[in-house]
């Protein structure tokens, strides 16, 4: 047992280091996993797109991303999750196609809601999409099945009737998975249906089945102490089955399910985790993304397993007394003022604000009174938090934790070795302040199994809201409005110069600038007749798009919405068959436009020799001569240019004007002239 014990702490089993083996403090640097997608895949290169090596960062809001790419890290989700997944399979067959989505390990214990396109839909009683976008004629037009991960599972028989080749073989045992049945609708009705082209699906699902380290049963629990023995047992985890201590995790499950006050007569359970962890990271990072989301502790005990504890307050069991000191080695008053700090900030998940990452703020009032100003901490990683008040709990307690009153060393005989399996501890010394004592650290000498102890003041904070010594600042998490349509917006020709007399065809659109900031554009576009949408790159503040590299000439169709980061989209401003133009700006109309009459004489008939000078415009592509309405002449001279031009008329009286034409065939608005003159 030692040598296991060991693996998972080497410290503690040398002459120095700390007993607790993973605590609530400090920052954390997450390793994880995005959920990306890879696109045209077979049913069975699930399995590898979910054993992948690669390690993206672990973000709610990352595992919400659905993209194309071959292959993505495995995740496993404890407490809820809003999930995006790896796209292993995405055919079409007979007007309607098929994507598979692997979502993560499994078997989860349910999937209790479903996206498309970021907004909530809903299933009847067939599988069939209720949402009125998806619905035409009366006909729905979307199916989602799904499996929970049971090894074996079944495979999905849509699939199998119309490629027999993907049969029981491609079960995806053991993965959470979605497949999408979505049908075909003309160009007519693409934009309103499927407006992102075909919908990318997200779910919501209550995660992986923890497990009793007494009984060995299995069951859905998002409590802090269950989570977090499951993942020290589990084989993906530190694989420690058995070394879990049941009496101590009893003690914390206990603890962790009892209620307290959120104010308002309300309350909820001490400590919940939601979150999902790649299985490609170090256990250690996700067991410190664990407790820092509860204020649990695990810690070594001298049975030699492990203790998990709540950060409910009780009265150390160990008192530390005359009789067991050699030494007061150092006293000190903690921290100095450059080391303290009164208001932390933190980021946790908000499952009322589509499970984004959300920031909050704790804030002691008194601190700030004792210290003169305010002094902001390092953020707090707490995104396995599904509270806005657990979140400031735990919050609270890491303040106490990192600004202790007094720091205490100790040199101890043997008598006092059962102090460094503890998280706090008493002193009973004359003369010394009657705190509450956290072992932050030890080290053992081997020969004299002498303790040296060191210890930091710990002040329990209150769990309820404290509205006269402290600050919750908690973001608004009210039920989700609707999202405004953009305004005024429109859409025309317009292309780019791409050097001095040449240009690239586009189209630009214009919409007012955005009512408040949560709201962000998004512009995607394809040929007009076809569903082959791209999206415009845009930023948040954007209220111009301008497309080009399209074909002069064709029209194209467009989709403008808003966003938002909760993931809500607006109904969507669309415009047909909008045609790209190189130039959509008029050219200017030449200038000095004159004509003289030349007489007849017996060598030649009369003529009119016609001047003017071509358009300044850039733009310019041709010039036209109009005689009495009629075009005689063309000229692609460049712009500012000279022209003189001898019309053989003959005797008369004419009237000559001039009009300039712009890459993209766009007269001016006015013409040179009219200039008239008479031939005799």
């Amino acid at each position: 047992m030692p040598q296991a014990l060991a693996f998972i702490a080497p410290s503690i089993f040398a002459a120095g280091g700390s007993a607790a083996l993973i605590t609530a403090t400090g920052g954390l640097t997450l390793l994880g996993v995005g959920v990306s997608v890879g696109s045209a895949l077979l049913l069975s290169a699930a399995q590898t797109a979910l054993f992948s090596q690669a390690v993206p960062e672990t973000r709610p809001a990352n595992i919400k991303i659905t993209t194309k790419q071959p292959t993505a890290p495995r995740i496993r989700v404890y407490g809820q999750a809003r999930l995006g997944g790896v796209v292993t399979f995405f055919r079409s067959r007979s007007g309607r196609y098929y994507r598979v989505v692997a979502h993560c390990e499994g078997p989860v214990q349910e999937i209790v809601a479903y996206y498309l396109d970021k907004k909530r839909v809903y299933l009847d009683g067939n599988s069939l999409v209720t949402d009125a976008q998806y619905t035409l004629d009366g006909q729905r037009l979307i199916y989602i099945y799904d499996r929970v991960g049971n090894d074996p599972s079944s495979n999905y028989d849509a699939i199998e009737t119309r490629w027999s080749s993907y049969d029981s073989s491609h079960r995806l045992d053991g993965i959470c998975t979605t497949l999408v049945a979505a049908k075909s609708v003309g160009p007519e009705d693409f934009n309103r249906v499927y407006p992102n082209r075909e919908p990318d699906i997200e779910i919501v699902v209550k995660g992986t089945k923890t497990r009793h380290p007494g009984t060995g049963t299995r069951a859905y629990s998002d409590n802090a102490a269950y989570v977090i023995s499951d993942f020290i047992e589990r084989s993906d985890g530190f694989g420690l089955q058995g070394y879990v201590d049941v009496a101590a995790f009893s003690q914390a499950a206990n603890d962790f399910e009892q209620n307290v006050s959120i104010g308002g007569g309300n309350s909820e359970d001490r400590g919940r985790i939601w979150g999902a962890y790649s299985l490609m990271d170090s256990p250690r990072n996700t067991l410190r993304r664990m407790t820092s989301a509860s204020g649990a502790s695990v810690r070594l005990l001298p049975s030699g397993k492990l203790g998990i504890f709540s950060p409910k307050s009780r009265a150390p069991s160990v008192t530390i007394t005359m009789a067991d000191i050699l030494e007061v080695v150092e006293w000190t008053t903690g921290p100095n003022a450059l080391a303290r700090y009164n208001e932390v900030p933190y980021v946790f998940t908000e499952p009322a604000k589509g499970y984004q990452e959300t920031t909050g703020r704790y804030v002691s009032n008194s601190r700030v009174a004792d210290e003169g100003q305010v002094i902001t901490g390092p953020e707090l990683d707490l995104t396995m938090c599904p509270s806005a008040h657990q979140a400031r709990r735990v919050a609270r307690r890491q303040m106490e934790i990192d600004n202790p009153e007094a720091l205490l060393t100790l040199r101890l005989k043997p008598s006092g070795l059962p102090a460094m399996y503890e998280e706090f501890v008493s002193v009973d010394l004359a003369g010394f302040p009657s705190y509450k004592w956290r072992v932050t650290g030890f080290d053992l000498d081997p020969s004299t199994l002498s303790l040296t102890l060191s210890l930091a003041s710990y002040g329990q904070p209150d769990e309820t809201p404290d509205p006269e010594d402290d600050v919750l600042d908690i973001p608004d998490i009210s039920p989700p409005q609707t999202v405004p349509s953009p305004t005024n917006a429109s859409a025309q020709g317009a292309g780019i110069r791409a050097s001095n007399n040449s240009f690239a065809a586009g189209v630009s659109i214009s919409w007012d600038d955005r009512p408040e900031p949560s709201l962000y554009p998004r512009v995607i576009y394809a040929p007009t007749g076809t569903t082959a949408f791209q999206e415009v790159t845009l930023t948040d503040r954007a209220t111009l798009a301008q497309i080009t590299g399209l074909n002069e000439g064709a029209g194209y169709d467009i989709v403008l919405t808003y966003r938002t980061r909760d993931d809500q989209v607006s109904d969507p401003i669309v415009f047909t068959n909008v045609i790209a133009t190189a130039d959509g700006t008029p050219p200017a109309p030449p200038t000095n436009l004159s004509a003289e009459g030349v007489m007849a004489t017996e060598a030649m008939i009369g003529f009119v020799r016609v001047t003017f000078t071509t358009s300044t415009s850039d733009s310019l592509y041709r010039t036209r001569l109009f005689r009495d309405g009629v075009q005689v002449a063309e000229t692609s001279a460049n712009p500012s240019t000279p022209v003189v031009f001898q019309d053989e008329t003959g005797p008369g009286t004419f009237t000559y004007t001039a009009r300039s034409i712009n890459v993209s065939n766009i007269q001016s608005d006015t013409d040179a002239g009219p200039i008239t003159v008479t031939v005799t």
